[in-house]
């Protein structure tokens, strides 16, 4: 930014303008082929991977899982393949590779020649490859190369059927480490509570229906009026 204004007032507004365009462009490059790469086990009890220097997880020996947050392309191929040569080559006792891809949502041409070069140099190795957690735009675009037809593993739909399905002693471990549970006493009170607040409400009795009986009267002519004084008068028959 400071580059770009001073050459925009030293030199003008053209010579400026070219230069933060490429200044934007080399920085993009050079944070896109570097990006960040974890190492990632499964929280114990849970179906969760994360980054194995940040979180309490479960590795095994025979898998190894690579976690790329970034789209693949050519200013990072490369690395790439470097980083999956170090790690075998520092673990010895791998057996399969996974590349997790849940940020993947790109990859060109470059990327796919890195791909296959992985795989064959890992297949040379006696290391299998796989990939999980694919997206469809990317799914896509490696079905239409013939990288699925050379690929020595798998690829999985999620990283937890992969771990089940390569090394199934380490998802075993993970699902008897389960976390401790709260206690049940602050639990049960509570229930206690509520099924006390739900006793204690009044219940609806039932409540006998009162039939009314609607009473009729009869005109009762002039001869049937019994007079007994003046303000005295009896009422007419009921039925």
């Amino acid at each position: 930014m400071a580059a770009t204004i001073l050459i925009t007032l030293f030199f003008g507004v053209e010579p400026g303008v070219v230069t933060g365009v490429s200044l934007s462009i080399a920085l993009y490059l050079y944070r896109n082929s570097r990006p960040h790469m974890a190492i990632v086990g499964i929280v114990p009890g849970t179906e969760h991977f994360r980054n194995v220097d940040r979180h309490k997880v479960i590795t095994g020996e025979r898998v190894l899982t690579l976690r790329v947050d970034e789209s693949l392309f050519f200013a990072n191929s490369r690395f790439l393949e470097d980083k999956v040569y170090a790690l075998v080559a520092d673990k010895p006792d791998i057996e399969h590779v996974v590349l997790m891809c849940p940020a993947v949502n790109e990859i060109d041409a470059s990327a796919l020649e890195s791909l296959e070069e992985i795989n064959h140099r890992l297949r040379d190795s006696g290391v299998t490859f796989h990939l999980s957690e694919v997206k469809g735009p990317v799914m896509d675009r490696l079905k239409g190369t013939d990288f699925l037809k050379h690929l020595t593993g798998e690829i999985f739909l999620s990283q937890y059927d992969a771990l089940c399905t390569l090394d199934p002693l380490t998802a075993h471990i993970s699902e008897s480490r389960t976390p401790k549970k709260r206690r049940r006493g602050r639990i049960s009170g509570r229930v206690r509570r509520f099924r006390a607040l739900t006793l204690e409400r009044p219940r609806l009795h039932h409540i006998p229906v009162v039939h009314t009986v609607r009473r009729t009267f009869r005109p009762v002519s002039n001869q049937e009026e019994i007079c007994h004084g003046q303000d005295d008068f009896r009422e007419p028959a009921r039925f």
